[in-house]
């Protein structure tokens, strides 16, 4: 018969004043961490096994049993140490060999840990939580077909699990296998309807295969489970993965108080995570606070490679600035896109101002651009040959808001003067106005959620007062002829312009337009630094970044040209072309 939680507090009681007694006493160490551990206060059992430890530093059990604890706190590194040590002196021991198979599955060491758990696989094949984490490193290491397999076998053995349902699904879309994986991500909710990560997963599904209503309804079920924990329960008890899902689901809807509320939990208490931080990191910087999301923003390097497999951070000799070293000859460098190399660049002025020299080096397009600035420092591109004797130390040019761009009031005084609104009447009186536009994003896990069809814009492109001139960088000829086929509108060419390697010519061009329509990529930065009154289609989720949420007195505070055209509904952009449309309308004739 099992103990009640009162005989086994009674219990604890006796066994600490036992150990109190004789902090030496082997037996009662590990009774009572066991009994402590089992209770989930790990935090407990990990002090026991350690003072236990360094009583009896050569007894196996006592270091296999704080190892175990070590991992339960998330100190996966230590614990992973002990085990390994102890493994190879019991190369046997299929106990041994599974925790520390496990601890290398929680350091995300995929290969690694796939190499112990196959080893523990040949030993005993029937083990669900192996056959399992097999699945799961498989899919991180993107063998979704092998994956299947093991998941598979691990669910015919217990087909009435969430966890491994929702894998098979995961390997079901990654073999485009879309159907598929609907029927398992529906089982797993079905198996446990309180899984936030299941609803957010289908929703994203149902929105790619533009089944906007059902994606919604996922949605919608997932803010109802995410309201319902954050109402009913102590914060600091809500398990990391669900703290992590409410994040992401929020930070998804645009809802940022309360993505910022579960995201700082989850900061607070796993600090070393990148993708937690660079989450947390554009939840702040969205709701204006500055100097907390920079600090954050700082992990992008570690999330880009960790998560995203892409590495962008440059490596010189020299260290990286702070203001500590001082003032003398700094090199800032490029990171990400065009477009966040343009948004960056906006603080140049304002950070350079103390140095004595200043080397920039970004994407050999923008070269001539951004010397355009004046700005009075050396601009290189990065297949330039680079001498490190040129300079003392270097900085990322995403790192250099943060010393200058703390607050919002740092941004009025640049938006109250910076820019007037045409006079639009008196301008389209005399003649046709002139209107650039891009309706596509690339090159982002974002980008198909900000693009559009260019049928989408058949109302605000049939306006017989404009000429749109396409400066869409990407090839998009089957959209343009079913645009003429369709609705008989033809885009203008923008004089032969090169959109995608010509930066110093499409500028020109923009410059000589009236206005620009775009959804957020490449085009959005150019026209938004060149002051041209830009109009941007977002979508309602997933494609609005971090930056186009920064206002002040109704205008974006990088880019005060910039209006922004929001979809009201979930993947339909034709509350947001309508509203641009009859802004149009409105405001301008």
């Amino acid at each position: 018969m099992d103990r009640t939680k009162s005989d086994l507090k009674i219990l604890e009681k006796k066994l600490d004043l036992k150990l109190k007694k004789n902090p030496r006493d082997l037996n009662t160490i590990l009774s009572l961490g066991k009994l402590v551990g089992t209770n989930k206060n790990h935090k407990k059992a990990e002090t026991i096994f350690q003072k236990g430890s360094l009583i009896y530093p050569e007894n196996d059990t006592l270091s296999f049993n704080y190892a175990i604890s070590l991992l339960e706190n998330k100190k996966n590194y230590k614990g992973a140490i002990i085990l390994r040590k102890l493994l190879s002196k019991y190369p046997d021991n299929n106990v041994i060999l599974l925790a520390y198979a496990n601890s290398l599955f929680k350091l995300k060491k995929n290969k690694i840990s796939l190499k112990y758990y196959l080893r523990f696989y040949s030993k005993n094949n029937s083990n669900i939580d192996v056959l399992t984490n097999i699945g799961i490193v498989l899919i991180a290491l993107q063998n979704y077909s092998e994956a299947l397999t093991f998941l598979t076998n691990a669910f015919n053995h217990k087909n009435k699990s969430s966890l491994i349902s929702r894998n098979i699904a995961v390997c079901y879309k990654g073999l485009n296998l879309i159907d598929d994986s609907i029927f398992y991500y529906l089982k797993s909710i079905e198996l446990d309807r309180t899984y936030i990560g299941s609803y957010i997963a289908l929703g994203s599904i149902y929105l790619d295969k533009n089944k906007n209503s059902l994606a919604h309804e996922m949605f919608k079920k997932a803010s109802v489970i995410a309201n319902s924990i954050l109402q009913s329960q102590e914060l600091m008890n809500i398990d990391e993965i669900v703290l992590n899902d409410i994040g992401t689901l929020y930070s998804i809807l645009g809802n940022f108080s309360k993505a910022e509320i579960s995201l700082k939990i989850l900061n607070e208490r796993y600090s070393n995570n990148p993708s937690y931080k660079m989450l947390f990191s554009e939840i702040l910087l969205s709701r204006g606070k500055f100097e907390d999301g920079w600090n954050y923003y700082d992990s992008r390097f570690d999330y880009y490679s960790d998560e995203k497999n892409i590495v962008n951070f440059k490596h010189f000799s020299k260290p990286i600035w702070d203001p500590s070293l001082g003032y003398e000859t700094i090199l800032i460098w490029g990171e990400q896109g065009l477009g966040d190399q343009i948004l960056h660049s906006t603080v140049l002025r304002d950070f350079i101002i103390k140095f004595k020299k200043v080397y920039l080096m970004v994407d050999q397009r923008l070269i001539n651009f951004l010397s355009s600035f004046n700005y009075g420092i050396k601009i290189l591109g990065f297949d330039d040959e680079l001498n490190e004797q040129f300079f003392d130390y270097h900085i990322p040019l995403g790192s250099i808001a943060k010393y200058c761009r703390k607050n919002i009031t740092d941004f009025k005084s640049i938006n109250q003067k910076c820019y007037n609104e045409p006079n639009w009447k008196k301008i389209s009186t005399k003649r046709k106005l002139k209107c650039a536009i891009s309706w596509k994003s690339v090159n982002s896990f974002k980008s198909k959620y900000k693009s559009l069809k260019l049928r989408d814009l058949n109302k605000v492109l049939s306006n017989p007062k404009i000429d749109f001139y396409n400066i869409q960088y990407t090839d998009e000829t089957n959209e343009l002829n079913e645009l003429n086929k369709d609705f008989k509108i033809s885009l203008k060419d923008p004089n032969g312009v090169d959109t995608f390697n010509d930066i110093d010519n499409l500028v020109k061009f923009i410059k000589g337009c009236d206005f620009v329509i775009t959804t957020s990529n490449t085009n959005a930065h150019l026209s938004g630094i060149l002051n041209k009154p830009t109009f941007i289609l977002l979508p309602k989720i997933y494609g609005t970044w971090w930056y186009w949420n920064n206002e002040y007195k109704n205008k974006n505070i990088w880019y005060p040209s910039v209006k922004v055209f929001s979809q009201k509904k979930i993947g339909d952009w034709s509350s947001a072309v309508d509203n641009l449309n009859e802004y149009i309308q409105k405001v301008i004739f």
